[in-house]
């Protein structure tokens, strides 16, 4: 039976009605959906805690509760230097006086 829902496009939802763990874990393995029920019909979609939804005609993530809200909002990463890079010292490596010789030998090589 698994190879006739992986014959079409992804479901929204595969039902599985067998009381074998076999047969169950086959047909979870084998199939692709946006959920998977055994022995039970919608009740999944009304259940908040679990995310609803699938992939591809069947859409495009999960849509209750905190899942929807993740999956229709976008996290934006900012990161804000200061003018003097002070908070980026983190990552520099431990070298400053060897950049200070530097800066010294080259600015007097500069102004000859």
């Amino acid at each position: 039976m698994p190879h006739r829902v992986a014959a079409h496009p992804r479901p929204l939802a595969a039902y599985y009605f067998g009381n074998t763990a076999e047969g169950q874990a086959a047909f979870a393995q084998q199939t692709t959906s946006g959920a998977l029920v055994i022995n039970d019909v919608m009740t999944y979609a009304s259940v908040e805690e679990l995310p609803f939804g699938g992939g591809g005609a069947s859409g495009m993530g999960a849509y209750h509760g905190v899942h929807g809200f993740r999956q229709f909002s976008h996290r934006k990463a900012a990161v804000v230097q200061t003018a003097d890079g002070a908070s980026n010292m983190r990552l520099r490596a431990p070298y400053a006086d060897k950049v200070d010789a530097l800066d010294a030998a080259l600015g007097s090589a500069l102004k000859r």
